[in-house]
């Protein structure tokens, strides 16, 4: 049972009174119950939102089957031809689901709603989000990608976003919807081989990108990006991975405070999934990297597809202020065709302040007002587009002049969706933070085409309506 708790000042930063509370069961991370479930058993759950706030629920490490959708008319189960599989799934309010999953591999996972606030303290919503005079003098003070030096004041700053403090051994860098799930071994886990490809993804940031805020992107490590005087633009660079192959990613910081990055949708080892703290098990769990360190993380991608990376250490802040970007897996080592084959990410334009006054845009790749999307014209196009939104729900529509054009959904977060419902469709989707989709289009010459993205249940001016021309050519 999802419940919760708020109340509302117009003299808060965020809008929100104090004490705000998100609860599964009645108790909120790190002080619910812990789950304990064997490798590769069944495990079904039943969720159930009754609070007035929409929840995309999103599972670590393993996809989950949904069995069934209700709300306060009834509860529909689905035929077996019917049932989705995907790891985010939006629980608006009033509405229950079923599931049911099965743990890849052994290791401490979690499950929690994907909208950053909702995984946040009171503390961090209410922050100020410019950088202390100590942070900003140290990072204006770094040569283009180098290590940010921090002395001991600074450092403990840059930590003060983190929250750093346990409770019962478990890390308080999150509260509210966060479910603990430790999955027991059920025998020798088998050790990886076979080589390795290496990459080095690198975190950097810079002050006042976002009006009085700052900007962060990942880049990669021997690009002109890792040593440019300008931060580039997000998304971060896309990851052109091979289904199978093993990668070594290492994961330097260049920034002014710690990271960590979670390999959103992919099923890999409980260690380099991306909570700091408590991805692992045991004692060996995963750490923040700190300022001028690295850490290298190493999966193999077992299916081929279209998932996302990001930060998983204060969300509300990196995220939404570039800490992002998109994950293609090939099914072999032939490239990509990027004409008829694109990505788009759709986010925030730094970081949200208020709720209900102040957000900004919504972007995508990047833009606020992106470019025309150039399609070729009479054959099928694929768009993987991704939503890594830290607060809003958004309408997404691609339309024809004023009406929906027609699509066919391929994929859900990275899943092949079930051949029966694999068919045209309007064009428009529900789309909250943490859901991929990959869509087909067949634009034609001479039928100029619209995506269009606003706030979901939203007023003036947080509504911000957005749109991109899409062209044959």
């Amino acid at each position: 049972m999802i419940s919760g708790w708020e109340t509302f000042s117009p003299t808060s930063r965020s809008g929100l009174g104090p004490d705000p509370a998100l609860a599964f069961n009645g108790r909120s991370w790190p002080y619910g119950e812990r789950l304990a479930v064997r490798q590769r058993d069944s495990v079904r759950w039943r969720f159930v939102n009754a609070t007035p706030l929409e929840h995309p629920l999103h599972l670590h490490g393993a996809y989950f089957r949904v069995d069934a959708r209700g709300d306060d008319r009834g509860d529909t189960t689905f035929a077996p031809a019917a049932r989705r599989t995907v790891v985010t799934e939006l629980l608006e309010p009033g509405e229950s689901m079923a599931i049911t999953w099965r743990p890849v591999h052994a290791g401490n996972w979690l499950l929690h709603c994907h909208l950053a606030s909702h995984i946040a303290s009171a503390e961090r919503m209410e922050a100020d989000r410019r950088l202390a005079p100590a942070l900003a003098a140290a990072l204006a003070a770094t040569p283009a990608g180098g290590a940010v030096p921090l002395d001991p004041a600074a450092r403990r700053l840059a930590h003060a976003g983190h929250d750093t403090v346990t409770v019962g051994g478990v890390p308080r860098h999150m509260t509210g919807l966060v479910l603990g799930v430790t999955v027991t071994p059920d025998g020798r886990a088998a050790r990886p081989r076979g080589p390795e490809r290496a990459l080095r993804l690198i975190a950097r940031a810079q002050d006042r990108v976002y009006g009085a805020y700052p900007g962060y992107a990942y880049v990669l490590g021997g690009t002109p990006a890792e040593s440019a005087a300008v931060i580039p633009p997000p998304p971060g660079p896309t990851l052109e991975l091979v289904r199978g192959e093993r990668v070594a990613v290492t994961l330097v910081n260049r920034m002014h405070e710690p990271m960590a990055v979670h390999w959103h949708g992919i099923e890999l080892e409980s260690f380099p999934d991306g909570v700091p703290g408590w991805s692992g098990s045991g004692s060996a769990t995963l750490p923040l990297v700190a300022p001028g360190d690295s850490l290298t993380v190493r999966f193999s991608p077992p299916r081929a597809g279209t998932f996302m990376y990001h930060a998983h250490g204060n969300e509300m802040q990196q995220i939404t202020s570039g800490l992002h970007g998109a994950i293609v897996v090939r099914e072999g080592r032939a490239p990509r065709d990027t004409v008829g084959d694109r990505v788009l990410v759709l986010a925030d334009g730094g970081p949200v302040v208020n709720f209900f006054t102040t957000q900004p845009p919504a972007t995508v790749n990047g833009r606020a007002t992106p470019p025309a999307l150039d399609l070729p014209a009479g054959r099928p196009s694929r768009l993987r587009i991704v939503n890594i939104r830290t607060e809003s729900t958004t309408e997404l529509a691609l339309l024809a002049d004023s009406a929906p054009a027609r699509w066919r959904v391929l994929a859900k977060d990275g899943m092949p969706v079930p051949a029966a419902r694999a068919r045209l469709t309007p064009a428009t989707l529900r789309f909250a933070p943490g859901e991929i989709y990959d869509v087909e289009v067949t634009p034609r010459a001479g039928r100029p085409l619209t995506l269009r993205w606003s706030n979901f249940n939203a007023a003036p001016p947080v509504d911000d309506p957005r749109t991109m021309a899409v062209r044959a050519r």
